[in-house]
């Protein structure tokens, strides 16, 4: 789709602060990103920035492919990760139920780009409203249907980010998210 971008690098450093904001005794961060999404070092950049700021040591977990997804993930959480960053990847989004399972067998939180691993199962993601990006992408469509030239409309940045908290998975991993935290949240999954 033309006209769209939603890749914010700065997204990922907001991810380690709000992971920061619920859990605030994390010590170890392991950031998952896929060596060639466009824009993955950006972001480890990003994340590294914002733990520097809370004294986190990170650990990036290059992830190549969905073969290595698995045994990078219990990798890092063996050695002593006790949180998980998820970075803007297909490669994640498509597979968040898989990170999920292994952080829930090593009892850590994980926070996502999308709001759809949080709807399956996910603890928590910051990350675009992706329900409002497709309605904006649908919007272009029409003008573009009706004769628009995509070469002159604007591209748009995605601004409106949400923050979702899956209650039940917090629970499950015997988490307490404080109440405050989960106030600010713009949809909480009960």
């Amino acid at each position: 789709m033309t006209g769209f971008s939603y890749g914010d690098p700065n997204l990922s450093g907001k991810r380690v602060e709000v992971l920061h904001d619920a859990f605030p005794g994390l010590k170890r961060l392991a950031v998952l990103y896929a060596p060639d999404a466009r824009g993955s070092l950006s972001q480890l950049a990003g994340a590294r920035a914002a733990a520097s700021v809370f004294k986190i040591a990170v650990v990036p977990v290059a992830v190549p492919s969905e073969a290595a997804l698995a045994p990078a993930i219990e990798a890092v959480l063996r050695d002593g990760a006790d949180a998980l960053v998820s970075s803007t990847s297909p490669l994640f989004r498509s597979h968040g139920a898989t990170i999920a399972a292994i952080a829930a067998q090593y009892r850590v939180p994980v926070i996502y780009e999308a709001a759809s691993v949080v709807e399956a199962g996910g603890l928590m993601s910051y990350g675009p409203d992706w329900h409002r990006l497709l309605r904006r992408m649908a919007d272009y469509a029409d003008r573009i249907l009706k004769g628009a030239k995509p070469a002159e409309l604007p591209v748009e940045q995605q601004v409106h980010v949400e923050l979702v908290i899956n209650l039940k998975t917090a629970a499950a991993l015997g988490l307490v998210i404080p109440l405050a935290f989960v106030a600010l949240a713009d949809r909480v999954i009960e």
